[in-house]
């Protein structure tokens, strides 16, 4: 009797140690899963947003990849949306990209508030953040003819192709119907792009 009870109290133990070590296992894969989801949302989306802007994609490629509220809300889309930016001047033929994403993190207890399409307000729990550094570099492009410099400079726009103003931004991203959408881009005022 005496083995029979150490034999249950080792055969418990171990079920115990393996259903722990099973559900941390399944956590982590979860999470790095979820975590390279985010990875590949931030840096498809952020470059298609500069697309946007520089007028080599439509709107309709932003919404695989934001949230309606962020893209109604964000100041450069809305510049685009409204030509009052410095690129609705040009025709963009190229420009380098570059992203560098840092400190990806899971916050799955963690609440934030956002608007669907329908405009109603939901608020969902859990959601993915990280710093991201953006670089636009070597933009090639050419003058609108319409808005072409005449012979004595008679345009108030510049005839220079303008740049784009790098940052470094703490991306927000939440998971709506099973899939990562970004929802916030908050810049980070103290960062200054050294090639602008």
């Amino acid at each position: 009797m005496k083995y029979l009870r150490r034999f249950a109290t080792y055969t418990a133990k171990a079920a115990v140690a393996l259903s722990l070590i099973a559900g941390l296992a399944a956590y982590v894969f979860y999470m790095a899963f979820n975590l390279s989801n985010a990875y590949i949302i931030v840096s498809e989306g952020l470059k298609e947003r500069v697309d946007y802007v520089l007028r080599l994609s439509g709107s309709e490629a932003l919404e695989k990849y934001f949230t309606y509220d962020f893209i109604l809300n964000d100041q450069t889309l809305k510049e685009r949306r409204s030509g009052n930016d410095e690129f609705s001047y040009f025709d963009v033929n190229s420009y380098d990209y570059d992203l560098d994403i840092d400190s990806l993190r899971w916050h799955p207890l963690q609440k934030i508030s956002y608007r669907l399409g329908s405009g109603e307000s939901v608020t969902a729990r859990g959601n993915i953040t990280c710093t991201v550094t953006e670089k636009v570099k070597n933009i090639s492009a050419s003058r609108k003819r319409e808005y072409s410099v005449g012979a004595n400079g008679d345009t108030a726009q510049s005839a220079t192709t303008p740049k784009w103003s790098g940052g470094r931004y703490e991306v927000t991203l939440v998971k709506i119907d099973g899939e990562w959408y970004i929802a916030k881009m908050v810049p980070d005022k103290e960062y200054r792009d050294p090639d602008f």
